[in-house]
């Protein structure tokens, strides 16, 4: 029997989960649109859906390669579904179970990402000073920031009210804010 506890801000309730073999859990993000659903990414190659109103854990396969390990590999939608990267591309996966590659291979491993203010995900490559902008119709762009060419991205999030876009750098050390009107496109 496998089982995740979700706090309801008195006690830790128990919810069943039908799936094998046990959830190995990694990032988790809020569904988008207001929404209390929960979406938490599996190193086993799944994506999970969680519902602490109905009470219901659901598990569905992501389509591709495996998620890509580390932080920030999971971002939710507006549309009723949650993006993720594979170790080589993005895909996409439905609050039904629909789950489908959007971009099979990025032109570099891709690291963090986030749904942009602009309606976009925009994807950090995990080594570069590279970042992926993937429109909803799976079109990519590429965009180089001004950094070292072995910089490493660690996360990135979305700044709606201004417009931009937030990026954590382990290498440099640093905190990046890249307004989005400000970037030009860099294909290969």
């Amino acid at each position: 029997r496998s089982s995740l506890g979700i706090w309801d801000g008195r006690r830790l309730a128990e919810v069943q989960v039908r799936a094998r073999p046990r959830p190995e859990l990694g990032d988790i993000v809020l569904g988008g649109a207001g929404s209390s659903k929960l979406w938490f990414l599996d190193y086993r190659g799944r994506v999970g859906l969680a519902d602490p109103v109905g009470r219901v854990v659901r598990m569905f396969d992501a389509e591709g390669r495996r998620p890509a390990g580390g932080q920030s590999r999971l971002t939710g939608s507006f549309a009723r579904a949650a993006w993720y990267a594979t170790s080589t591309g993005v895909g996409r996966v439905s609050e039904e179970g629909r789950s489908r590659l959007i971009v099979p291979s990025l032109p570099r491993p891709p690291g963090p990402l986030s749904g942009g203010p602009d309606g976009n995900l925009w994807v950090a490559a995990r080594r570069g000073p590279w970042l992926f902008r993937v429109s909803p119709s799976g079109a990519v762009a590429r965009f180089a920031l001004d950094l070292p060419a072995h910089a490493a991205l660690n996360d990135v999030t979305r700044d709606t009210r201004r417009g931009a876009l937030w990026i954590a750098c382990a290498h440099p050390r640093a905190v990046l804010k890249v307004p989005l009107p400000e970037l030009r496109s860099k294909m290969p």
